[in-house]
């Protein structure tokens, strides 16, 4: 797809995640799973990269994690190929998702984070 495949616990992608997940850096998120990526992406968040089950390649086109990488190459996301072992590492869950996403935090003002929240009641 994008690149040649991340196989290496020692990749820079890898590590930026680990780091991410361990709140080392504060001004991205982490996004485990196909759905959380895709509404990420449909909301409007900014994904830096998208790493993905290599394995995906060579599956039916209409799996849910399927759609979620078209939709982020689709809006021209920069996505790379992983080993699902590798895949695990770099993420939080038990179950390792087969999609993972490197997002900017959004920033909010007080103010509309109030308003949101007045809009939810």
């Amino acid at each position: 797809m994008d690149e040649t495949e991340i196989q290496s616990e020692q990749n820079a992608k890898l590590k930026r995640l680990r780091a991410i997940r361990a709140g080392k850096e504060r001004d991205f998120v982490l996004l485990e799973g196909a759905r959380v990526v895709a509404d990420a992406i449909q909301a409007g968040i900014k994904l830096s990269w998208v790493l993905y089950d290599v394995d995906m390649e060579a599956e039916e086109q209409s799996c849910v994690s399927n759609e979620a990488l078209k939709l982020a190459q689709e809006k021209e996301i920069k996505c790379l190929p992983c080993t699902p072992k590798l895949l695990a590492l770099g993420g939080d869950l038990k179950t390792a998702s087969r999609i993972l996403g490197c997002a900017e935090r959004p920033q909010m003002a007080a103010g509309d984070l109030l308003q949101q929240a007045k809009a939810a009641n």
